[in-house]
């Protein structure tokens, strides 16, 4: 477990002033737990099952994921929108199978672009009903940098599209 509480010995660090006030219980150190029992360890640190599924959920697109083998094993629901109908069954399918029969091959053919490293992402722009899509496909790689799958995201972009002008003048600079 990773915690905020403060040990006796960075006490003793700490400024003389600092020190009296903390040890005459005049200031409460801030005590907290980064990493809990269950948490799972990525690269960037933890999170648990229930914080992960709450970050998918709170992204403004979803993501579908295909392993090297072109088999869909996982993707998110956006509270934000709703992009491309996916339903359980999807799991376990190829990806070319997971979109209408006319873009079976334009689907496959991208999954091998990006899998293969001859592109690194692929870019589409595509209309569902009155909304303007943006499709990226993406290589994902693991830590030796190999690939070991493939990403779909996609990304409801209808209002920045539709509404350029008052975007640009919305344009924070930090």
């Amino acid at each position: 477990m990773i915690s905020g509480a403060i040990t006796s010995e960075e006490i003793e660090k700490l400024p003389p002033e600092i020190k009296s006030l903390v040890r005459g219980g005049r200031v409460k150190p801030d005590e907290y737990a980064i990493r809990k029992h269950g948490d799972h360890e990525y690269e960037t640190r933890f999170l648990s099952k229930e914080e992960v599924e709450g970050v998918l959920r709170a992204l403004p697109l979803e993501i579908t994921f295909a392993n090297k083998d072109y088999r869909i094993k996982f993707y998110t629901r956006s509270s934000f929108s709703e992009g491309f109908v996916r339903t359980k069954t999807t799991i376990g399918r190829r990806i070319e199978y997971c979109h209408p029969p006319r873009l079976e091959k334009l689907v496959k053919k991208t999954a091998d672009e990006v899998l293969s490293g001859r592109e690194p992402y692929k870019e589409f722009w595509t209309r569902l009903g009155d909304r303007v899509m943006r499709v990226i496909i993406a290589p994902v790689r693991n830590r030796a940098g190999e690939i070991i799958g493939v990403l779909e995201i996609v990304e409801d972009l209808t209002d920045i599209v539709e509404n350029v002008e008052r975007i640009k003048k919305s344009v924070v600079v930090l």
